[in-house]
């Protein structure tokens, strides 16, 4: 039985094999074969011409029906030959093969051509039907509108002189009259001049340093000619000599030209158009009468790379609605969040100023302390009195040089050990609120990080919908061109797309805004060309929360009471601001005391002094001698020293020492009210925060379900739009609809980060910046609190 099953699969098999029509494909190209990028593009129109015609055909791609032009019209017109004798359907790559081709009319067998981008300048057949009025032959019409180009342009770039660059093969089968006359019709428009650079393999480097030195603008009229190399030194040269480059072909912007209004996805609609011509020749459809246009999208391309070598500043319309391609982005250093914290603590100049603050209450204990160290002063005097006055019995000369030494200790005093004690409690409050003033600021950092995330987010999604709104724009402009519908959808279309640009411009203003903020709290330490890293629901800033017990109690509404009790208990305990207030609290407990022991408490000093005299001159300088036996001595006395012990008790000071009193009981008062509030302002901040937590959680899964659907709905009513079927009126609502779901769900992410950080920053404790060891007993705390609660509800 196997074995009969077995001959039918192969008897099918065969069957279907002999029912195949085979099709045997030539291409004629004006590349080299061995070419990696024709390689590619001829094995993608052989892939796309077997997937369009289906099993129904063989196609057959044979490497000895791959030839070249070698860039010669006479050698393309002979390779042409041969290939009709040997093959189904021949495929032209490039003008010179078109122009070979043209030279065997009529043609025996189809032929498509791609290659030309301007029928009048290459001499190519084209009818009022938009075909080529040939049989047998088509091509398609990938058209330049060099005078559209070059007003979009010159409005970003106000050239005088314009270099023309082009390839010299492609050059000898332009119809230069034609030319000639396309070139002075551009010249009197744009109020320029055209200087001409043709290319040539081999000399590009000497020909492009020719360019003279008034040309300020360049033009690269070299659809894809160039490989990757040639390209790029192409554009060096330039841009070594500051020419803004326009480039007829989008991925030359990658090689380093300014600017492209070419769309990246052409050649694949190219690839499209190919096979179905392909597939209706082997049919038997005429391709004399077949359309040769494609309408290729017009988008903006710059490179901002370039723009910073060559000096050059695009506008901000410019720069917000183009398509920017920027080498030195991928090169931009990318901050972590952590990256960005520890910047500001480095860094913020409000923590800076805090912390110098703690230098000065450090600097008021020593101050405090100080008087308790030992005051010495050292003076000299010199006295000159009359010669009457003078008296060596006094030892008073009429000169006299003294110096005088004095020593002052305090040995107690209340209010300086009080001091000492009150200050020390300042300083402790002082750190608390530098703890405080971090804990704000690290808040502040996260905002600003996550409000540039958001814009990004946003960026994107504004991206994505000007994209949706080009297609539905380029659908209408289709069903308009073929009889369809009016040009009233096409004329909504480009109003919404306008918009969409505006909405597009205002999000970048707003992304440059939010890095402006965030580097100003990092004291604009950030690099100029700067990004962030993105943050998702896996990443390290809720593995703390989500696999802690904390998120089950979130999800639960019972659960949440006890939750936000025990977060309350944290707030109190932790809370930097509370421990602020708690020691400046003690700082007037301490002052109180001082303030009633000053009723009786004495201060006691010692003070010793030293004089000496040393040196006398004129009248009374010299002592009486002979004097001795009446005891007078006959040598003055040049050093007298005295030491005294005080103390000193209040009595009157005129009532200061009661108002005192009075005034750190006030204090006393006014700080337990301060205490009670704060606790009160924080059991407020951590229940709302924590309902917030809960309810932007919520809102995640939400706004995901409905971000999801509306752009399903929003993809089926855009391929029924397409079809005709429902109005440019449901495409719109369900677009926004669609868009504005997208932007609540990248929203919602955000909110719940922040509402998440709010509710630690009421607790004063980040999870993801606290050690491991610093989790675990915050957890352990949590437990402890349950099991509590649990025993006092049994």
């Amino acid at each position: 039985m196997k074995k009969i099953v077995l001959v039918c699969f192969m008897f099918a098999v065969a069957m279907h094999t002999f029912s195949q029509q085979n099709i045997s494909i030539g291409i004629l190209s004006d590349f080299d074969k061995s070419d990696p990028r024709s390689q590619l593009l001829n094995q993608a129109i052989f892939n796309e011409i077997q997937r369009v015609t289906g099993t129904g055909y063989n196609i057959i791609l044979n490497d000895q029906h791959i030839l070249n032009s070698w860039w010669d019209v006479q050698k393309a017109s002979e390779n042409y030959k041969s290939l009709s004798s040997e093959t189904d359907l021949i495929l032209l790559i490039g003008s010179v093969s078109i122009k070979g081709c043209l030279q065997n009319q009529p043609f025996t067998i189809p032929t498509i051509g791609l290659g030309v981008f301007d029928t009048a300048l290459q001499n190519i057949p084209y009818t009022a039907q938009e075909s080529s009025g040939l049989n047998n032959f088509s091509y398609v019409l990938t058209s330049q509108d060099l005078k559209e180009e070059l007003t979009g342009f010159k409005q970003m770039v106000d050239f005088r002189n314009l270099a023309l660059i082009y390839d010299e093969r492609t050059n000898k089968v332009f119809n230069q009259e034609v030319g000639e006359k396309k070139i002075k019709e551009l010249e009197d428009l744009f109020h320029i001049d055209i200087t001409f650079v043709p290319l040539e393999s081999g000399d590009n480097e000497i020909r492009l340093n020719q360019i003279p030195d008034n040309v300020d603008a360049a033009y690269l009229a070299v659809p894809f000619e160039l490989t990757p190399d040639d390209a790029q030194g192409i554009m060096d040269i330039l841009n070594d000599k500051k020419i803004p480059t326009l480039s007829m072909n989008q991925e030359y912007v990658h090689q380093g030209a300014l600017f492209s209004f070419s769309k990246d996805n052409g050649l694949e609609y190219i690839i499209k158009k190919i096979a179905v011509m392909a597939d209706a020749a082997i049919t038997g459809e005429n391709l004399g009468e077949a359309n040769v246009n494609i309408h290729k999208k017009r988008e903006l391309y710059v490179n901002m790379s370039t723009a910073n070598k060559i000096g050059y500043m695009p506008d901000f319309q410019t720069l917000f609605s183009a398509n920017i391609i920027d080498d030195e982005l991928q090169g931009a250093k990318i901050y972590g969040i952590q990256d960005i914290i520890k910047l500001a603590l480095e860094q913020n100049l409000d923590i800076r100023i805090s912390d110098m603050d703690i230098e000065l209450s450090e600097n008021d204990i020593e101050y405090a302390k100080s008087n308790f160290l030992p005051d010495v002063d050292a003076s000299a005097s010199g006295v000159l009195i009359d010669e009457n006055s003078a008296s060596p019995l006094v030892g008073q000369a009429e000169q006299t040089i003294k110096a005088s030494g004095k020593l002052q200790q305090l040995i107690y005093s209340e209010s300086a050990i009080a001091n000492i004690k009150i200050q020390k409690y300042l300083l402790e409050a002082q750190k608390y609120a530098t703890e405080q003033e971090i804990l704000t600021q690290i808040l502040n950092c996260y905002k600003a990080y996550f409000s540039i995330l958001q814009v990004k987010t946003n960026i994107s999604i504004q991206k994505e919908n000007l994209s949706a709104l080009k297609t539905n724009l380029e659908m209408a402009k289709v069903r308009a061109k073929i009889g369809a519908q009016n040009n009233a959808d096409v004329y909504r279309w480009e109003s919404e797309l306008a918009n969409a640009k505006q909405s597009l411009i205002e999000a970048n203003t707003n992304l440059m805004i939010s890095k402006f903020q965030l580097g100003n709290l990092l004291n604009n330490q950030l690099e100029d060309n700067f990004d962030i890293k993105d943050v998702s629901l896996d990443d390290e800033i809720f593995s703390f929360f989500t696999t802690s017990k904390l998120a089950e109690f979130i999800n639960s509404p019972i659960k949440l009471v006890t939750l936000s009790e025990f977060l309350i208990q944290e707030a109190r305990i932790n809370y930097p601001a509370k421990k602020q207030l708690l020691s400046n609290l003690q700082a007037v407990d301490r002052q109180a005391i001082m303030n009633k022991r000053m009723f009786y408490t004495p201060t006691v000093a010692i003070t010793g002094q030293i004089d000496e005299t040393l040196y006398r001159g004129g009248v009374g300088s010299d002592p009486i001698t002979g004097l001795e036996d009446m005891g007078i001595a006959g040598e003055f006395n040049n050093t007298t020293w005295n030491t005294a012990l005080s103390v000193s008790i209040p009595i009157i000071d005129g009532k200061r020492r009661k108002l005192d009193v009075q005034t750190t009981n006030i204090q006393r008062d006014q700080l337990n009210v301060q205490i009670r509030k704060l606790d009160q302002d924080l059991s407020l901040q951590v229940k709302a925060n924590t309902l917030q937590v809960m309810a932007s959680g919520t809102k995640i899964n939400l706004s995901k379900v409905s971000a999801e659907n509306t752009l399903s709905s929003f993809n089926l009513v855009q391929e029924n739009y397409k079809q005709g079927t429902v109005s440019i009126t449901q495409l719109i609502d369900v677009q926004k609809a669609a868009f504005n779901a997208r932007q609540a769900y990248a929203l919602s992410i955000y909110e719940y980060l922040v509402n998440f950080l709010s509710l630690e920053n009421s607790v004063g404790f980040y999870s993801m910046l606290s050690s491991a060891d610093e989790q675990n007993a915050f957890k352990e705390r949590f437990l402890q609190f349950i099991s509590a609660e649990n025993t006092n509800d049994n």
